[in-house]
Order: structure tokens, then C-alpha cells, then sequence
């Protein structure tokens, strides 16, 4: 093992608000082991997608235990589901669950399991079977408003909203999409910034085989909804604390979009962000970073087992992770317009997992 490996094995650190000791049963902040992206991740396989329906911008990417690739495409008002290899197997049409629905601004769709697909819409929720059959349908109003992230853990649905709202909870529904359970999660310590900043629409609560786990844009790792001790959770030697709330910005008009755009600017230029959260396995996490303390325009990741089946690494990627899932991570390459050719699908890339080894 190299030195610099050595060094920063278990090390800790002290962050505002979080218990700051490194013995005992207290909740701890660790740096994890700085490493290569190539030391666990290998490239599998390239994907391109059916042209038997042409996709406009992959607004989300979901994929199941067999590889099957879930993509939301707003401006065709459907879901499309493909084989591992590209195949287009069918796709799902929200209008025939509900004839007014649209995806509108906070569309989003996801695998509830390996057969079901879930879709938030303008009408509410929808659940569809494997046979692209509208199986149920919840009107209730947060799924419209709030919703942002959705994952399920048994038979409960758990959905997080945009961490805009004014308060913040993780509600839990049964199986006929009724609340059952609620839980408060905290204020963001920079609730200025909260208004505007998040990380990806579904990419900010996952479940998990120990919990459900979730992350604001502004912190440095995930965490998980019930208290624990001995929670261990990490922040890279790349990462930038913040330090400081957003001021006050104008309300956004077409004649001063630039200027507000390099306020923002301006002022996420000094600290890092997650942009990010995925589950590579039920004991995996993965979180992906921006504005990193590197002169690179780089991103960076975080892998850490909840299972302790190897020790947190973290390390600057080549690329910007869609989805992970089930010990893949994939990435979307948009084909190039310069080359005069007929319209094309985009490239899913699949990395696979492999565990890092001290």
C-alpha cells in the first residue's frame, strides 16, 4: 500500500455541527482512501439505444436487477424501457392513465421492481406493469408538488421532496400509494442557497438494505433516516466545505438572466457541492461531487460500503455518472451532431463495480 494510502486510512476530521471524536461510539467523520477510478471501475460494454423510437434528451435513466435501462423522455410524454443491449421491449404512454397528464417540469420515472415502473406526472402518481398496463393511480397532491426522489424499500414507498420546501420530511406510503409514515429530516444549514441549488431530480434519496439514505446538495455525505451509533461517514481531501449562505438574488427576469447566473457563479465558486447520490448495491453508496479543491474541472466520487466489506475510496472520475445500480454505473454520451449522419439515440456506457482491495 502507498504511503499516501497509509496516510489517510481512518483519518479524522472535525466538521461544524457533527461529533468531532475518533474513539468510541459517536458518530464519526472519516477522510476514505484516496484511489484511482480504474482501480474499481471497469469498463463493460457500450449501449446504443433502438432507433425504433428516437429519444430527445434522456431526462432520466433507471435500470433493473436484470440491466434492463428505464428512460423518461419528456417530449414524447412516454417511458421506454430497453433491454440490457439496446432492445426496445415497450413503452409506457401516461396518457392512457390519465389523458391531461404531462411530465412538466418535475417528471420523473423509475423501476419500483424488476417489473413495475413508477411515473411522477402533472396528475399525480402512476404505476404501470410489466406489460406497460396503467396498473394504479394516486391524485394525492405532494406527488405533483414535492416530489423529487422516490425509492422503495419492502413493500414502502419512500419520497423525498426538493429541499426547497419549507419543511422537510421523507414520507412513507403503502402499497395502494396512501401515507403512512413521516419523517422530519433537517433545515439545510444554507437555506438561501436551498432554493435554488439541488442535486439531480431522483438522485438525492436511495434505499438501502440497513435504511433509506439521503443527501443534500450543500453536505458532504449521504445519511441515513434513523439515528444510529457508530455511524461512519466520509468527506474527501477534495472537498471544499462551505462556509457561507447565498445573499439575497433578484427575481430572475430575461434582461438580467446573465448577471444572476454570474452571481451564482460567483458564489459557488469556493466550495464543492454533491451533485449526486446513487446505490451501486444494497450495502454500496456512491456520491458524485463538483467544484472540487483541484485545478481540474473535474468530478469526483465517493464509494463506501455500509456493510464494511472494504474501506471508503474516493477518486476524481472521467466522466459524469446517469444511473448506477445492482454493481453498474452508467454514463450518457450524446452522439455527435457534426457528423451529418441521421439522427441517432444516445450511447449508454456501463462501468462495472469491483470492490476496491487494500
Amino acid at each position: 500500500m502507498s504511503r499516501k494510502r497509509m496516510m489517510t486510512r481512518w483519518a479524522c476530521v472535525l466538521v461544524v455541527g457533527l461529533l468531532s471524536s475518533c474513539s468510541g461510539p459517536e458518530n464519526q467523520v472519516l477522510v476514505p482512501i484516496e484511489a484511482e477510478f480504474e482501480d474499481f471501475f471497469v469498463l463493460d460494454d457500450t449501449v446504443q439505444l433502438d432507433s425504433a423510437v428516437l429519444i430527445g434528451t434522456v431526462w432520466s435513466l433507471h435500470v433493473n436487477s436484470g440491466g434492463e435501462l428505464l428512460v423518461l423522455d419528456r417530449q414524447d410524454v412516454s417511458i421506454h424501457v430497453f433491454s440490457s443491449n439496446g432492445t426496445l421491449l415497450r413503452t409506457l404512454t401516461i396518457t392512457d392513465c390519465n389523458p391531461e397528464a404531462t411530465f412538466g417540469f418535475r417528471g420523473y420515472a423509475r423501476f419500483l421492481d424488476d417489473s413495475r415502473v413508477i411515473a411522477l406526472t402533472t396528475k399525480g402518481a402512476m404505476v404501470f406493469d410489466d406489460q406497460g398496463e396503467c396498473l394504479q393511480t394516486s391524485q394525492d397532491r405532494r406527488f405533483v408538488t414535492s416530489a423529487y426522489s422516490v425509492c422503495q424499500r419492502d413493500d414502502t414507498l419512500f419520497v423525498m421532496p426538493d429541499v426547497g420546501e419549507d419543511s422537510v420530511f421523507i414520507r412513507a406510503y403503502g402499497p395502494e400509494l396512501a401515507q403512512t409514515d413521516l419523517f422530519p429530516l433537517p433545515n439545510p444549514r444554507f437555506p438561501l442557497r436551498a432554493r435554488t441549488m439541488n442535486a439531480e431530480q431522483g438522485l438525492t434519496m436511495k434505499c438501502f438494505a440497513d435504511d433509506v439514505w439521503w443527501i443534500y446538495n450543500e453536505g458532504h455525505d449521504a445519511v441515513p433516516r434513523l439515528e444510529r451509533e457508530g455511524l461512519r461517514r466520509y468527506r474527501p481531501a477534495f472537498y471544499r466545505e462551505r462556509t457561507e449562505d447565498w445573499s439575497e438574488l433578484p427575481l430572475v427576469t430575461a434582461t438580467n438572466f446573465r448577471e444572476v447566473t454570474a452571481m451564482i457563479a460567483e458564489m459557488e465558486q469556493d466550495a464543492s457541492s454533491i451533485a449526486a447520490f446513487f446505490k451501486l448495491d444494497e450495502s454500496t453508496r456512491m456520491v458524485e461531487y463538483t467544484g472540487l479543491d483541484t485545478s481540474e474541472e473535474r468530478r469526483g466520487i465517493l464509494v463506501a460500503s455500509h456493510a464494511d466489506q472494504f474501506e471508503a475510496v474516493s477518486a476524481l472520475i472521467p466522466v459524469s455518472f446517469k444511473a448506477a445500480g445492482h454493481g453498474y454505473a452508467y454514463v450518457v454520451e450524446t452522439p455527435d451532431e457534426d457528423r451529418g449522419d441521421a439522427p441517432t439515440n444516445p450511447l449508454i456506457v456501463r462501468y462495472r463495480f469491483v470492490p476496491p482491495m487494500d
